[in-house]
């Protein structure tokens, strides 16, 4: 899985993706794109209007209907490690412990998938599950749990490998006065 992404410069995806808050029983369905780009860089872009850059060690995020920034390093989120094979350099198995899982059961018959635990148990992801595409090894989809049992889930429906990417996709610009929240 990992070499198919490390051949690449810079890959794009568009994505479903549900949240599951297991608190509340409540789910959160979005969708969009994301471009990743070596070394460590990716650039989300909803549907809605939010947007997030990950990059330089922060994640920074903006929500259009609360004209909200969200800044945070990296380490306090659980994205940029578990996403971190989209940029060629994940080296996924010098932070977690894998153990391949039955397809079947998984309801993912076509493929592979694989859960991983985190080798740091103090990080704030629990469990990540990738479904890989049995003939590309294309990641389709990532399952991510938390400690407290919420599920981030992000299905790929398109990938493209070797992507051009335009010169300020990871420049997060935001309306003057927004308020900025580091946690």
């Amino acid at each position: 899985m990992q070499a198919v992404y490390d051949a690449s410069h810079a890959v794009k995806f568009s994505f479903k993706q549900r949240y599951a808050i297991a608190a509340y029983g409540s789910l959160k369905d979005s969708t969009g794109s994301v471009i990743a780009e070596k070394p460590s860089q990716s650039s989300w872009r909803y549907a809605n209007g939010n947007r997030a850059v990950v990059g330089g060690g922060l994640v920074q995020v903006y929500e259009k209907a609360t004209n909200v920034l969200f800044v945070m390093p990296s380490s306090k989120t659980q994205y940029p490690l578990a996403l971190s094979f989209t940029f060629g350099q994940g080296q996924l198995e010098r932070h977690f412990a894998f153990t391949k899982q039955d397809a079947r059961r998984m309801k993912f018959p076509s493929g592979y998938v694989v859960s991983a635990e985190p080798l740091q148990p103090a990080a704030p992801l629990a469990r990540a599950y990738f479904y890989v595409d049995g003939q590309s090894y294309r990641v389709r989809r990532v399952l991510l749990v938390d400690a407290q049992g919420n599920r981030n889930r992000f299905d790929f429906v398109k990938t493209e490998l070797g992507v051009t990417v335009p010169r300020d996709e990871f420049y997060l610009q935001v309306p003057p006065g927004t308020p900025i929240i580091e946690p």
